[in-house]
């Protein structure tokens, strides 16, 4: 489901065009639903922000080890998200300005933290960086084997179980 909404005037976070919640709270894949905010953006940031969204849509939909259901999921869950966006629209570069948080902040704290303990401000949406480098180093198969793998465990095992074929990273 999608649904829009008109701004809430007394939102501090005007950046926010959309998210996505499941029908069902728990940890085992569930429908779910988009919300976006009808706000005065451009064309560009409302389809990168589905397609953000839409993947949420499918991880939720998808895969029983969502956000909540373990304390390093979140990471993952936003970066593939932002990899999304590039997926989608390589052209637009909309997810560039995530990478300045990845160099300047991110890279200084394992992948499923969060830099300075903001979760909800870092966690995830600048590591995108590094599915990306993986998407085209491997292809973009790589991103699925990597998901697929989070069934049997927690995110960061699940990157060295997909990359094994790979003979790892190191």
């Amino acid at each position: 489901d999608s649904w829009v909404f008109p701004l809430n005037p007394g939102s501090s976070h005007i950046g926010d065009v959309a998210w996505t919640k499941t029908y069902h709270e728990g940890c085992s894949p569930s429908p779910s639903y988009m919300v976006m905010w009808d706000l005065p953006v451009d064309a560009i940031k409302i389809r990168n922000a589905l397609a953000h969204e839409f993947f949420h849509v499918l991880e939720f939909g998808s895969y029983s080890n969502v956000v909540g259901c373990s304390p390093d999921d979140a990471w993952i869950s936003e970066a593939t998200a932002n990899w999304a966006m590039d997926l989608v629209y390589p052209g637009d570069q909309f997810e560039q300005p995530y990478a300045a948080g990845y160099v300047y902040a991110e890279r200084r704290v394992p992948l499923d933290q969060a830099w300075g303990g903001n979760a909800d401000k870092t966690n995830g949406y600048c590591d995108y960086i590094f599915l990306l480098y993986l998407a085209r180093t491997y292809g973009n198969s790589m991103i699925k084997a990597i998901w697929n793998a989070t069934e049997q465990g927690n995110s960061l095992g699940a990157l060295a179980a997909a990359l094994q074929s790979q003979g790892s990273l190191t």
